[in-house]
């Protein structure tokens, strides 16, 4: 009886622990890279961004690497490709031109592929998976997120109230710039006038009076 031993030694307990947390850690990576297929060899991998974005009808492309085994009964195995969008549900696969070859014996092959999908509108949008048929069963990779926009950034309409707003702030800044600018020119008029105040003529009457003699008595 193994196990009640271990359960006795508590050193014993922690490492069967430890062993049975690193086997499940290992069982989930094997599920995030890639499906496996019947004889535990074959797998998908999805290589680049995770998430792309791009407009409808441009060409954008994913990359996946396919791993498989020396397998001579399994000649010409397409790779193909298909999607699922937000709704949940899958499209029909489509062929990528990519083929996998049937390998050197006792060795593991390992065939790239460039997906290019077909992107039509905005309901296109959804997870990609690269996906191979291998000995009767479906290996499917981790999938690529494409977002699909129908078009692209445009700048928003301008407001009439907002044109006409910004049109009357001009021109109370204009006016107020040259309001300003004739205080200052008549303040300085007015400056110079006080620095240079202007002489007064006397009165011709006046001036008269003083220039002509008294006149002479006549009984004298």
């Amino acid at each position: 009886m193994l196990f009640p031993r271990l359960t006795t030694c508590p050193a014993c307990s922690w490492l069967l622990a430890a062993d049975l947390n690193l086997e499940l850690s290992a069982v989930r990576l094997l599920e995030k890279e890639g499906a496996r297929g019947p004889g535990r060899g074959q797998s998908v991998i999805h290589t680049g961004p995770p998430i792309v974005v791009s407009l409808a009808n441009t060409a954008v492309s994913f990359s996946c690497r396919i791993t498989y085994p020396y397998a001579p009964q399994f000649k010409d195995v397409r790779v193909s490709y298909f999607y699922v969008d937000l709704q949940g549900q899958s499209s029909s696969e489509e062929q990528t031109g990519c083929w996998l070859s049937p390998g050197k014996e006792n060795q593991t092959s390992t065939t790239k592929c460039q997906v290019t999908p077909k992107l039509p509108n905005a309901s296109a949008t959804g997870t990609y998976y690269c996906s191979i048929l291998w000995a009767g069963s479906r290996v499917s990779g981790t999938g690529t997120f494409i977002l699909v926009r129908d078009t692209g950034y445009q700048e928003p309409p301008q407001d009439p109230q907002k044109l006409l707003l910004f049109c009357f702030t001009g021109l109370l800044t204009v006016l107020s710039i040259v309001g300003t600018a004739l205080l200052l020119w008549k303040k300085k008029q007015m400056q110079a006038r006080r620095k240079h105040p202007a002489k007064k003529c006397p009165a011709p009457s006046a001036a008269s009076s003083r220039e002509q003699p008294a006149p002479e008595s006549v009984y004298t």
